[in-house]
């Protein structure tokens, strides 16, 4: 368990920070779970990189206002909540606790995200 905020799971260093350029995303694979590691102007967000909608890669989506858009079809997604912002839409987008450590960026992944699909 994570000391930090009581969440199970572990942080995991996903890539630098400078890495991720202000209001792109970038994808991330850990074993074999792609994650989409996002630079909202500064504010890092991880989410899942699969767009709940139709599948779309959202490592390579636009971040802009605490949102992430789809490249695909320009779903966008509460960087916060994993809501969409085409309601009524009945799944979330997977949110992951997101930190910068000595320019690193951290998630805490576990089986039990704070907003499961």
């Amino acid at each position: 368990m994570s000391e930090a905020d009581g969440h199970p799971g572990q942080w995991v260093d996903l890539c630098p920070a400078d890495a991720v350029e202000p209001g792109t995303a970038r994808t991330v694979i850990i074993g074999d779970h792609p994650y989409a590691v996002c630079n909202d102007a500064g504010r890092f967000a991880v989410v899942d990189n699969t767009c709940p909608h139709a599948g779309g890669n959202l490592g390579e989506g636009v971040v802009r206002a605490g949102r992430i858009v789809c490249p695909w079809h320009r779903y966008e997604w509460h960087l916060a909540t994993g809501l969409s912002f085409a309601e009524p839409f009945p799944r979330r987008l997977r949110v992951y606790p997101a930190k910068v450590e000595a320019g690193r960026v951290l998630a805490l992944i576990d089986g039990n995200s704070p907003n499961p699909r």
